[in-house]
C-alpha cells in the first residue's frame, strides 16, 4: 500500500514539474514578447520625434526667411591677411570709411585706407535680397552674384572638399540638407570659385575662392564669409 502512495505521489510530483518548467517557458517567452514590443515602440518614438524635429526645422527656415523679405544692405566688413594684417570697412556718421593694421616691432600699428570712388559704390550697393519666392542673391553695383532658390531641405551646397577643412569659416557638421546649425541657417556655400565669379564681390582683395552665406539668429544679421581655401585669408561681411 504504501509502495502505491510512493508512486502516486511521485507521478504528481513529475507532472507537477513539467507544469512548472512549461510555465517558467510561457512567463519568459512573455516578457520577451514586452521586450521586444518596447524597444520596437522606443524605435518608432524615436523616428516619430526626428521627423518631428525636421519638420519643425523646415517650418522655422520658411518663416524665418518670409520675415526677411527685402533688401539688406552691407554695414561692415573685417578682414585678415598674411600673418598679422587687419582690415575694417564700417559705416561713421553716415559714410564709408576704413582703416588697416599690421604689428611691426611688436606694436601694432595702423591707418586709414584710401577708399576710390570704385570702392565706395561696391560698399555702397553691395546687398543681399531675399525676394518673394525665398530665393536669395548678393547684388554688388546692380550685378548678381550667388543667386541660390529656396530649398526647404537644405541649402546651395556645392564644397568639393569637406567642410573639416574649412572649419574655422563653417560648421563641421555642414551637409547638403542642413538648415539650422546652432544659431545659423546656412544658405549658401561654394568652393573653388574662379576669380571671374567674385573678385568684383571680393572688396578686401584677398583673392577668396571660397564663399558661405547664412543668417545668424541671435545677431538678426545676414553673415558672409570669402575667403581663401589655402592659406588663412579671410574676411567676413555682414548685412542688416
Amino acid at each position: 500500500m504504501n509502495i502505491i502512495k510512493f508512486k502516486k505521489m511521485k507521478k504528481a510530483m513529475t507532472i507537477f514539474g513539467v507544469i512548472l518548467v512549461v510555465s517558467v517557458i510561457l512567463i519568459s517567452c512573455g516578457d520577451n514578447k514586452k521586450n521586444d514590443q518596447t524597444q520596437s515602440n522606443d524605435s518608432t518614438s524615436k523616428a516619430v520625434n526626428s521627423d518631428s524635429i525636421v519638420k519643425e526645422e523646415l517650418s522655422r527656415k520658411k518663416s524665418t526667411l518670409t520675415n526677411l523679405k527685402g533688401e539688406h544692405k552691407l554695414s561692415s566688413i573685417s578682414g585678415f591677411m598674411g600673418a598679422n594684417t587687419m582690415a575694417d570697412y564700417f559705416i561713421e556718421n553716415g559714410k564709408w570709411t576704413a582703416s588697416e593694421s599690421s604689428i611691426s616691432g611688436g606694436m601694432r600699428e595702423g591707418g586709414d585706407i584710401e577708399l576710390s570712388k570704385d570702392d565706395l559704390k561696391k560698399l555702397q550697393s553691395m546687398k543681399i535680397v531675399i525676394s518673394e519666392d525665398l530665393s536669395l542673391s548678393l547684388f554688388c553695383n546692380n550685378k548678381e552674384y550667388f543667386k541660390t532658390p529656396y530649398q526647404e531641405d537644405g541649402l546651395s551646397f556645392f564644397l568639393k572638399k569637406s567642410p573639416k577643412d574649412y572649419e574655422s569659416h563653417m560648421s563641421i557638421n555642414l551637409k547638403s540638407n542642413s538648415t539650422f546649425i546652432d544659431d545659423d541657417l546656412y544658405l549658401y556655400t561654394k568652393d573653388n570659385v574662379k576669380e571671374p565669379e567674385i573678385n568684383y564681390v571680393d572688396i578686401v582683395q584677398i583673392a577668396a575662392d571660397v564663399v558661405v552665406i547664412k543668417y545668424n539668429t541671435k545677431t538678426n544679421e545676414f553673415e558672409m564669409d570669402l575667403f581663401c581655401g589655402d592659406c588663412c585669408n579671410n574676411s567676413s561681411y555682414t548685412f542688416k
